[in-house]
This record gives structure tokens, C-alpha cells and sequence, in this order.
């Protein structure tokens, strides 16, 4: 019995440290490819190859007559792809922060989507704007589109038929509607 315990310690101390492994690979993976979101095809190709690497250690290991080590890849072929997976997609989001600023408003019931094009997070001189309504969940209608400057706290937007000011958080001389908006 107390062989069977001491067993199954090393085998979860073991799995643990194949874990620590697999979070640290996957942090400087991610970190050395720097993805966005158009890159996210690429998981096709590496969440298999991780199933792949895992399942030939398991059976390394298992011709060489380690089968709890062999278990613990088996169990990692499972866990190695969802940690880098999360990885991947929180470094695609933060990269998409720092290319987008996104602000939403509804008017007459209709909701809409502002992007400003920014640089690492910031906004830009004479940069890009896009203006979306969202007509269902995935689906969007280009609205406007034009450059946009900044005059101290206020964002202009600007292109051959409108001008339109962000200040404090509230959109003015939208076209659609005669009040102030609150944008979020």
C-alpha cells in the first residue's frame, strides 16, 4: 500500500512539473510569435502538433517501460494545447488593443461600432476611422469612414460629409441622431 501511495505522488509531481514546463514553453512561444487575430489559423496546425509531440513521448516512454510517465504525456496532450491556446488568445487580444479602440452606441434602437486605428494603444495623428452598424450578432454595414484627429481632449472625426466630435465620452453631430450620445 504505502509503495502505491509513494507511486502516485511521483506520478502527480511528475504531472505537475510537466505542467510547469508546458506554461513556460507556451509563454515564450507566444511571446517569440507575437500573434494577432489573423494569425489565429495557425492553431490548426499547432494545437495538433502539440497532441502529436505528446503522444510521442507517452510512447517513448512507454516502450521503455515508464508507464506512469507515459500517463502523464497522455494527460498532457490534453492539457499542453488548452495552455497554449489561452496564451495564444490573450496575446491576440491584447495585440488587437493595442492596433483598435472600439466605442459603441445605439441610436433609434440600432446599435453601432466605432474603430479608431491606434498605435500601440495610443491614438495617432491623422489616423484611420471606421464606422459600423451592427445589423446581427457577426454581421456588420460600413457606415462611415474617414481620418481622425485629436485637439486636446476631443477626438474629430472627418471625411467629405461629416464632422464629428468625441469628447468625454459622448459623440456629437452624429448624422443619424440630433442629440449627444453616450458612448461605451
Amino acid at each position: 500500500m504505502e509503495r502505491s501511495s509513494s507511486k502516485v505522488k511521483s506520478v502527480i509531481i511528475i504531472l505537475l512539473c510537466v505542467f510547469l514546463v508546458d506554461t513556460i514553453i507556451s509563454s515564450f512561444w507566444v511571446s517569440y510569435i507575437n500573434p494577432d487575430a489573423s494569425v489565429s489559423i495557425y492553431l490548426i496546425y499547432l494545437v495538433p502538433l502539440l497532441v502529436i509531440i505528446n503522444l510521442v513521448l507517452a510512447g517513448i516512454f512507454f516502450l521503455f517501460r515508464s508507464k506512469n510517465i507515459s500517463l502523464v504525456f497522455i494527460i498532457n496532450t490534453i492539457v499542453a494545447p488548452l495552455i497554449f491556446v489561452a496564451f495564444f488568445d490573450r496575446a491576440a487580444d491584447k495585440s488587437y488593443s493595442d492596433h483598435v479602440r472600439l466605442y459603441r452606441f445605439s441610436v433609434s434602437d440600432k446599435n453601432y461600432e466605432l474603430m479608431l486605428l491606434v498605435e500601440n494603444g495610443n491614438l495617432v495623428e491623422n489616423g484611420d476611422f471606421h464606422l459600423s452598424r451592427k445589423i446581427n450578432e457577426n454581421t456588420y454595414d460600413g457606415v462611415l469612414w474617414g481620418k481622425y484627429k485629436t485637439v486636446l481632449d476631443t477626438i474629430l472625426l472627418i471625411n467629405d460629409s461629416v464632422h464629428i466630435r468625441i469628447f468625454n465620452k459622448t459623440l456629437c453631430g452624429f448624422p443619424m441622431a440630433a442629440d449627444k450620445i453616450k458612448i461605451y
